[in-house]
């Protein structure tokens, strides 16, 4: 029994880091259009098969629900900003809603990791994505957000590196 739960820990963190892998790729080739893009999605695919074992190890299905709003509120958003400049101020509201959503699901997701696994340095990574997606977002400085998003990422890889189990709710 105990040789199983070790093995599906061992695929997660192998899924984790992974996706940690490719979303530092994304963020690396952010500055060429479509390329940072398309691997963040790919890096998603990795992201859900580890938080799939995750939950299913924690029999939290709160995990994948948070995890589906958040691919889904970073999805619609980035549609809808492909074409913001065409679109009415009620749009653009509804696509604030989207980002605030994404950001809120994605800390949910990250806090949910790092409670059920004893790794906090999940929430530590999530933090500094949020800066960087803050500073994105407001147009501040895209230098600055991605120097953030990598160092989120890296703290990422790092807290997948460091999942040794899962506690069951």
């Amino acid at each position: 029994m105990f040789g199983f739960i070790k093995e599906q820990v061992k695929f997660a963190k192998k899924d984790g880091l992974i996706y940690a892998t490719i979303y530092i790729l994304s963020c690396l080739f952010a500055f060429i259009p479509y390329v940072g893009f398309v691997l963040k999605i790919f890096s998603f695919l990795f992201l859900f098969l580890a938080l799939k074992t995750v939950a299913e190890l924690s029999n939290s299905s709160k995990i994948q629900r948070d995890f589906f709003i958040f691919v889904f509120s970073y999805l619609a958003y980035t549609l809808i900003s492909f074409f913001k400049d065409d679109m009415d101020v009620l749009v653009l509201y509804f696509s604030y809603l989207l980002y605030s959503s994404y950001l809120l699901f994605s800390f949910n997701v990250f806090k949910a990791l790092a409670m059920s696994s004893d790794v906090a340095l999940f929430v530590y990574a999530f933090a500094f994505v949020f800066l960087a997606a803050v500073l994105e977002f407001f147009n501040l400085s895209y230098v600055l957000s991605y120097v953030l998003y990598i160092i989120g990422s890296i703290l990422g890889l790092l807290a997948w590196l460091n999942l040794r189990y899962i506690y069951k709710k």
